[in-house]
C-alpha cells in the first residue's frame, strides 16, 4: 500500500510491504523543501518503528540539496530508533538501508 505525504516542495511517497517499509523522497532545490522532505523522512521512520517494522529502505536522489540533510539526520536517529545505517550508491539515487530498533 502507498502513502503520499507533501509539505513545502517535498513529497514522499511510502509503500509498505510485510514488516519493510520503502522510502522514496523527492524535493525542490529551496531551503523549505529540504527542510520539510528532512522531517517527512524523520516521521516516517519514527512511525515506521512504532509499528514494529524492523527494516525501512530509503532512496535519495544523489543530486538532490536534501539528501545530504537526510543523511544526516537518519546518522542523528542511529541509538534511538535505528539499530544500524548502510548507505550505497546506485546510479543517480543513494539507497539507505536501515534496521529498526525493537
Amino acid at each position: 500500500m502507498d502513502h503520499h505525504a507533501r509539505a513545502r516542495g517535498a513529497e514522499l511517497v511510502v509503500r509498505e510491504d510485510g514488516d519493510e517499509v520503502c522510502l522514496d523522497l523527492w524535493t525542490g532545490r529551496e531551503r523549505d523543501a529540504t527542510d520539510a522532505g528532512v522531517k517527512l523522512v524523520e516521521e516516517a521512520v519514527t512511525s515506521a518503528r512504532s509499528s514494529h517494522v524492523r527494516h525501512v529502505l530509503a532512496t535519495l536522489e544523489v543530486s538532490a540539496p536534501a539528501s545530504g540533510d537526510v543523511l544526516t539526520a537518519l546518522r542523528a536517529q542511529v541509538g534511538r530508533d535505528v539499530e544500524h545505517m548502510e548507505t550505497r550508491r546506485a546510479g543517480a539515487s543513494v539507497l539507505v538501508d536501515l534496521g529498526l530498533r525493537e
